[in-house]
């Protein structure tokens, strides 16, 4: 039974440059798609809208939608530089962490926002 080292294990959780592409350009692709399909946002439950319950849904729906088109490909940018070197360097722990990262501050905003306010975009992460 082979033993593995630190170093291997290490590797085990980095994905491929062919993989990081892919996964931030899926990524990029369906928040364009959104972007396209709901344009303007008034659905409650499409934005986080503090201490109101019909905007519950909202924790995980208004981080993937956006103002506009330019607060999107803005934060298309920072995701892609800041992506590529965690998906290349953590892989499947970078993914897990945006999952938690998305979760945690959407029920932050939900839970300490300002009543009134409205909360749109993964900025906030």
């Amino acid at each position: 039974m082979d033993t593995l080292t630190k170093e291997e294990i290490l590797n085990q959780h980095k994905l491929s440059i062919k993989a990081t592409m892919i996964f931030l350009g899926i990524v990029s692709f369906v928040l364009w798609k959104l972007w396209d399909y709901f344009g303007k946002i008034e659905n409650p439950w499409l934005v986080i809208q503090p201490k109101n319950l019909e905007s519950i849904t909202a924790i995980i729906t208004s981080n993937f939608l956006h103002v506009s088109f330019e607060h999107m490909v803005g934060n298309l940018l920072i995701f892609w530089i800041f992506g590529f070197f965690a998906l290349t360097l953590e892989g499947t722990r970078a993914i897990k962490g945006m999952i938690f990262g998305v979760l945690f501050c959407g029920v932050a905003h939900f839970i300490f926002g300002d009543k009134g306010t409205m909360y749109l975009g993964f900025s906030g992460v």
